[in-house]
């Protein structure tokens, strides 16, 4: 293997969310509730994170990615699942709802 695909492949590695690392380079920024604070604070979601909590005990999580629908996923995540908010991008929201419409295709009558 050549050492540009290698670099190539490291360099995926490091900014993707998970495997897939084929989307564009995002900011995160992610709000979690004071209930579920103490349970994200154990989680190391991207090496690039940092995290920040607020007045009222709820835990900030920003970092920087690829792999927007492992995100979506993470979100999704039942120890947190309505006690998270995106704040940002924008782009990461508008992905989620359509994720969350398709679902709701399965139930559809």
């Amino acid at each position: 293997m050549s050492q540009n695909l290698i670099g190539i492949l490291r360099l995926g590695g490091d900014e993707s969310f998970g495997v897939l690392h084929g989307d564009d380079l995002i900011k995160v920024k992610l709000r979690f509730s004071k209930k579920v604070s103490d349970r994200a604070k154990q989680i190391i979601f991207h090496k690039s994170q940092s995290y920040s909590n607020s007045r009222n005990g709820e835990l900030i999580v920003e970092f920087s990615c690829r792999g927007h629908r492992e995100i979506i996923w993470e979100i999704l995540q039942p120890d947190w699942l309505g006690e998270i908010k995106i704040e940002a991008p924008s782009a990461l929201k508008d992905e989620y709802n359509e994720y969350l419409e398709r679902a709701r295709s399965a139930i559809s009558t």
